[in-house]
């Protein structure tokens, strides 16, 4: 999501049935290139930055390019290297008082992070590009950064038509929606997520186009089973199994820390906890678990049926977005950027018209 986009993307968010929400806003730093060269100003990046954030009704920053290398030559004086902007975003990091997200990428698993706990890195599947990159990924979890997974269905491909999918959002290069389908990437994908054995990697897909949400359950059976890996995989039949406490911990209570959800993804006292209900296989549930997760025979939401004997018998419930509450008002260098841009951000977004949403309010700082 970016400032012209917030409205369309919220409104695609209100569509989706049963779940609740939240989105990222992606920054890209080329806007502010001439500010961040100036460390005088950073306070007055972070609090435009705050300010975004809450106008844009987005939960957290998310950086795509850590970097600013400008297309055009002529701008070149004003590129800014990974390692001044990791130094950086350290800084906004604490500043915040929350992890900032980077898409990553074998530029960033290479990177020395001046402090990790810093950094969230986003999408890790799609980035392990060649082997030796998975030792690197691993060795940033295990050194105190956060990471989403983001596993790979090795036989999923893009449209056939043959036309590329790609944004341009003003980056040194085009985003691509997808890349091609890769079983070597796909398994380096599975391999980091069975050889990590900390509590810092969340689950994840590497996006509707690689890895479809209807594949989640086969791929939830990868990780917790492995005759079902062997069949499908061969070489990964060694690895461990995650257990189902491990399964529960990556998809729904790590998430939640992450987003900074505090009465969401555990069932302590004043969480606001969804209950749904598995019918248990035969055997011992913890060796048998992927057999079950994959279809919820019960789910109330909010205290009302939404599933019922495997069925969704009720889609129209209530269901919030989360955002990020800063309190923060627009300022002068929020006004000075719009300036430079084509696509001004107050045509796109108009906060009274997002009124049917039940907006959620995660407290700031």
């Amino acid at each position: 999501m970016t400032l012209a986009t917030a409205r369309y993307v919220h409104r695609q968010l209100e569509k989706l049935p049963l779940v609740d929400t939240s989105a990222s806003l992606v920054v890209n730093l080329q806007d502010l290139d001439l500010w961040l060269k100036d460390r005088r100003r950073w306070e007055e990046v972070a609090e435009t930055l705050r300010f975004y954030l809450e106008w844009t009704r987005a939960l957290n920053l998310r950086v795509m390019e850590p970097w600013v290398r400008h297309r055009q030559e002529v701008y070149a004086h004003r590129n800014i290297s990974l390692e001044e902007t990791l130094e950086l975003l350290t800084w906004l990091a604490g500043y915040l008082q929350h992890s900032i997200v980077l898409e990553a990428s074998p530029e960033i698993l290479r990177a020395s992070l001046p402090k990790p706990q810093a950094f969230h890195l986003a999408a890790l599947g799609a980035a392990l590009t060649e082997d030796g990159l998975l030792d690197t990924a691993l060795a940033q979890l295990e050194g105190g950064t956060t990471g989403d997974l983001g596993l790979v269905w090795p036989q999923e491909a893009p449209a056939g038509d043959g036309i590329p999918r790609q944004v341009d959002l003003g980056l040194s290069a085009p985003l691509k929606l997808w890349g091609e389908p890769s079983r070597d990437r796909a398994s380096r994908a599975l391999r980091l997520a069975l050889a990590y054995k900390g509590q810092a990697a969340a689950f994840s897909g590497a996006g509707a186009f690689l890895a479809p949400v209807q594949r989640y359950a086969e791929m939830w059976g990868f990780l917790g089973n492995r005759k079902v890996r062997g069949e499908f995989w061969g070489e990964n039949s060694g690895l461990r199994e995650w257990t189902f406490r491990e399964w529960v911990w990556a998809t729904r209570t790590l998430p939640a820390r992450l987003l900074g959800l505090t009465d969401r993804g555990h069932l302590g006292p004043g969480a606001l906890a969804d209950v749904a209900l598995f019918d248990l296989p035969p055997g011992d549930p913890e060796t048998r678990w992927p057999d079950f997760v994959g279809k919820c025979r019960t789910l109330l939401k909010g205290g009302v049926v939404v599933v019922d004997n495997f069925q969704v018998v009720r889609e129209e419930v209530p269901k919030a977005t989360w955002y990020r509450a800063t309190g923060v008002e627009a300022t002068p260098l929020a006004a000075e950027l719009c300036q430079f841009l084509s696509l001004r951000p107050e045509n796109f977004w108009l906060s009274g018209e997002l009124e049917g949403i039940i907006w959620r309010r995660v407290q700031d700082r």
